[in-house]
């Protein structure tokens, strides 16, 4: 048996001491590291984290006001909302949008010619609101994001109300149409009142008409999981619809007039001449307003614009026309108010007027002869209205 010297002895007790040591002081640096991390956290940025926290947990939704109705005199219905399934994201959910956006392109759940519009209203959403990636999805399209939904952090199916027209190209000028809101109608109208899921007035009565149309958007707070799905709702406040609409639009003249103009250009107008109400409002070429409410390509836009017909022009409030012959009635009756005509005087009609010192004859449509107020009017005589 072979027995250590004290020396050795004392050699090997100090350098197992010091490997304790050493090891207790690592032990002791890694807990002190923890408990100052803990104090940061629990201390310093408590704040910080307990709002990261409740974020993460508990979110706003906004709640889009249901748009108001719109009716003709007769209380026929012109513009209604019917329910659609839409495609939404909120992109501070999302941490690889180009790749989210790639992959729902794959699954055929957005259209591809619609990726600049998407993007570009990416870049000009407000914080947590949702953008709209595509306004009516298919029976199968929700299908294949049910199946697939749990890859997509941040996007989901959401039911929404869109704008539809019954009598399509019969009223689109009258009523105007309905799109997606831009950064242009922020500019316009108040953004507080709108959540970016909305449909909001373009043309004609449904932008004239908006602030009465649009209503006043609600709110609920909902517990989500760490995937972004609702768990509960935590409260609402509920939205304020928009206002309906009666207009003296008589729906039963203006389909009259629409198929006696629909395959002309122009425009026809009826007005109750006791009142000064508008009973017709229609141009021709015309186009169906629900087109635009279903969402359009700028591609499928810009073919509406190129078109030589100009549907998207309203040739009755926008064209400049020569009065023409419907004014001759007008004048005559002011000037018999004034004094300025006699109802029995007879002016002879030659086929021209000629202006004292200037050459230019105006014409006629005809020669008429000796004519009165009366048959003036009755025969569309230029000259008689030319002098007097």
């Amino acid at each position: 048996m072979e027995f250590k010297s004290d020396a050795t002895q004392e050699t090997e007790k100090k350098i197992f001491l010091s490997r304790i040591l050493f090891s207790v002081a690592v032990v002791f640096l890694l807990v002190l590291l923890m408990l100052l991390r803990l104090v940061q956290l629990q201390i310093y940025d408590s704040d910080k984290y307990k709002l990261r926290s409740m974020n993460n947990t508990i979110r706003t939704h906004s709640l889009p006001a249901t748009r108001g109705l719109i009716y003709d005199r007769n209380n026929q219905i012109l513009a209604e909302n019917q329910p659609v399934f839409q495609l939404e994201m909120i992109p501070e959910q999302i941490k690889d949008i180009e790749q989210t956006l790639k992959s729902l392109i794959e699954l055929e759940l957005i259209n591809e010619r619609k990726l600049e519009t998407i993007k570009d209203n990416i870049r000009k959403n407000y914080q947590f609101k949702s953008i709209v990636l595509n306004n009516r999805l298919t029976q199968r399209q929700m299908a294949v994001f049910a199946n697939n939904r749990t890859g997509f952090k941040g996007v989901d199916i959401k039911a929404r109300l869109s704008r539809h027209y019954p009598k399509k190209e019969v009223t689109a000028h009258a009523l105007g149409y309905v799109g997606t809101i831009s950064s242009m109608d922020y500019s316009v109208f108040d953004p507080s009142l709108y959540t970016g899921q909305e449909q909001i007035g373009k043309t004609s009565v449904e932008r004239d008409y908006e602030r009465l149309l649009h209503g006043k958007p609600g709110n609920e707070e909902v517990l989500v999981n760490v995937r972004g799905r609702v768990m509960e709702s935590l409260g609402r406040k509920p939205f304020a619809p928009g206002s309906d609409l009666i207009l003296t639009i008589d729906i039963e003249l203006q389909e009259i007039a629409y198929e006696a103009m629909k395959d002309k250009k122009g425009a026809i107008v009826g007005i109750d001449p006791s009142n000064g109400e508008i009973l017709i409002l229609v141009s021709t070429p015309s186009y169906d307003p629900n087109l635009f409410s279903r969402g359009m390509t700028k591609l499928e836009y810009k073919a509406f614009e190129k078109n030589e017909g100009k549907p998207l022009f309203n040739r009755a409030i926008a064209g400049q026309y020569p009065p023409g012959s419907v004014i001759k009635p007008m004048l005559g009756l002011a000037g018999l108010h004034l004094g300025f005509i006699d109802p029995t005087k007879y002016e002879p009609c030659d086929g021209a007027f000629f202006l004292p010192n200037y050459s230019r004859p105006f014409k006629d449509w005809r020669t008429h002869g000796p004519v009165n107020l009366k048959e003036a009017i009755q025969a569309s005589c230029d000259v008689y209205f030319y002098k007097t």
